[in-house]
Parts: C-alpha cells; structure tokens; sequence
C-alpha cells in the first residue's frame, strides 16, 4: 500500500510561531497604547499609574520569550526521540473519528486500533494538530500509519488522501493576521486622534468617564476650536471604525468559518 506523508516533525519546521507571537503583538499594542491614549479627564497620573502599563508591556515580552524557549525545546525533544527510535508506531484505518468544531471548544480525536489520538488547532505543540475544520487530512476509515510519541503524531502518513489544495489554509492564515493587523493599526490610528481632541475637552471629567466613546464625540463637550478639529475628523474617525469593524469580520471568518 503506497503511503503519502502528510506530517513529519524533521522537515516542518517551528509551527508553534503563533503562541509567542501573540504574546509579542500584545507588548507591542500596549507600547502603542501608552505613547497615544490619554488618561482620562480628572484621573491622576501617579507614578504607579505611569509604570504599570510598561509592566504589563515588560510581561508580555517575558512571555513571549518563555513561551519561544519551551515550545521549541519540546520541539527539539520530540526530534531527538524520533531518532533515537524511541517512538511507536501503529498502521490502520481511522475509527471513532470526532472533528474539532468550528469554535474550538473540543479536540479532535480518532482511533487506529487500540490508540487513541487527540489534538486541536489552538494547542501549541510541536506534533501534527491541524483539524479537518481546518484543513485536516483525517476523515473517518482513511488508512493512515501514524508514528506518536506519548500521544503526539510525529509523523503521520496516509494512503488514498484526497488533494485538496495546502494553498487554501496558508491563505487563511494570511487573512487571519490581515485582520489582527487591521484592528491593531485603525484602533491605534483612533486613539491618537482622540488624544488630539483630549487637548480641547470641557466640561465635568466624570461624564466622560460615564458616557464613554458617546461622550468623546460629542461636541458640546469640546471647545471651539476642539469642535472644529472633531468636525473635520469625523470621517478619519468613521473610517478607522470601519477598518476595525473589517478587519475584526475577517480574522472571525477565516479563523472559525473556513472549511477546505
């Protein structure tokens, strides 16, 4: 029987990029945060106040790096086991197969005779986790010879598969970070021009606390000339909400609603 690889731990390289780089993306906005939103009217700036965002920026960095280093030492573990030839192996069609739904909210797991395996997207691991909601080759009675390593698939490789096209799930994840970068960047561009406008603010600070975004774009809340800039802004405004709204619809769709 002719067997095609489908996943090889040796010749994937790192997959668990995405973990520490969530982690990355999320020091990097609240860098951006700091340096462009304002403090609430009426909130007093004290020292601490003024170093815990750079904090919580400075944790997410330590994250990012722990997360890096034990990723890839299992990694780098699940490797050296494959060649010390310390994995087992086990050839046969796929049973009990139960696909990962759209929201992630189980694993998806299937059966080769007395093996049970289970495995989802949004677990970092250095073994094979890609389900069929998302481009996943296993289906239920496909041949597969899986080769597994205390329960994860090091190697997997299947005889019959059908080609569906490998295109189509690096595409998603292109849209995915399309619409994280959307987001990021029209929230960011937002804050600054409300930091702009902050400079023109009247009236009493606890309503703005109160009413929120209403009360930020509400003129009588402005002087002259603060009403002036927030007239001629409101179409910046109006478009960066609509690129936020966008990007949060692609990431949302290519993330939870996509099939192959």
């Amino acid at each position: 029987m002719h067997y095609e690889v489908v996943f090889d731990i040796n010749t994937v390289g790192y997959r668990a990029w995405w973990f520490p780089t969530v982690m990355l993306v999320f020091a990097i906005v609240a860098v951006l945060v700091v340096r462009t939103v304002p403090p609430r009217p009426g909130v007093v700036m004290t020292p601490f106040l003024r170093v815990v965002p750079y904090l919580v920026s400075g944790m997410a960095v330590l994250f990012t790096i722990v997360s890096f280093v034990l990723t890839y030492r299992e990694l780098a573990r699940l490797r050296h086991v494959l060649a010390s030839g310390h994995a087992q192996v086990v050839e046969g069609r796929v049973t009990h197969f139960t696909p990962m739904d759209d929201f992630g909210h189980k694993t998806e797991s299937f059966r080769v005779r007395d093996h049970w395996f289970a495995y989802s997207d949004y677990i970092a691991t250095g073994g094979f986790n890609t389900s069929s909601t998302h481009g996943g080759p296993i289906r239920e009675g496909l041949q597969v010879r899986v080769t597994d390593i205390g329960g994860t698939i090091v190697r997997l490789e299947a005889a019959g598969l059908e080609h569906r096209g490998s295109w189509a799930h690096g595409i998603a994840i292109a849209l995915r970070a399309l619409g994280l970068l959307l987001v990021v960047s029209a929230g960011v561009a937002l804050r600054s021009l409300m930091r702009r406008l902050a400079r023109y603010r009247t009236g009493d600070p606890t309503l703005w606390w109160q009413g929120g975004w209403m009360e930020e774009t509400n003129p009588n809340n402005y002087s002259p000339e603060g009403q002036a800039l927030l007239d001629k802004s409101r179409l910046r405004i109006l478009a960066f909400q609509v690129l936020a709204f966008i990007g949060i619809a692609i990431f949302i769709t290519f993330t939870f609603f996509t099939h192959r």
